[in-house]
């Protein structure tokens, strides 16, 4: 069974999805579809959820574990995601930054930049994996939820945009 349940912050509500052991998604509601076939209840995963999202959205530094994630998708996919989560909160990395560690990782010399975008904006679990702290080298850069969430993510993380 998979469970449904909306968390209020102040960008726009998430949709968080998950079954009884792990989160399957997090993504906001404007870009969610047909809620009606999941269970909306909060189990303890979902609530594990919302409690780090209180977190981040508060700003504070103390480390809520998450639930496990249900990630799916490539090697490809799985390690530019992976290497996305470690960009540390209120720091930014470029996609080109992002391209060559996730190339030294798979043992490559150079990565393209488009198949790097391709795979964080197929991200299942928007700011817990955050996509949004990947910019481009002279400006924001794309986000699968646009411009202006991707800025009041930033804003909210470190104060200020450069863009």
């Amino acid at each position: 069974m998979i469970y449904a349940s909306i968390y209020e912050n102040p960008i726009e509500e998430i949709v968080i999805l998950a079954d009884n052991e792990k989160l399957i998604k997090t993504i906001f509601k404007s870009k969610s579809n047909n809620l009606d076939i999941y269970t909306k209840k909060d189990n303890h995963v979902i609530l594990r959820t919302k409690k780090w999202l209180d977190n981040y959205f508060c700003k504070n530094k103390n480390k809520i574990e998450l639930p496990k994630l249900a990630i799916e998708g490539s090697c490809f996919q799985k390690t530019v995601l992976g290497c996305i989560s470690l960009v540390k909160y209120g720091k930014t990395q470029t996609y080109g930054e992002l391209a060559q560690i996730v190339a030294n990782q798979l043992g490559r010399t150079t990565m393209s930049l488009r198949a790097i975008g391709q795979a964080a904006s197929n991200n299942p679990y928007l700011i817990i994996i955050p996509c949004h702290r990947i910019i481009g080298k002279n400006n924001l850069g794309g986000y699968c939820c646009g411009e202006e969430i991707k800025r009041k993510l930033l804003e909210h993380e470190s104060g200020f945009i450069n863009f």
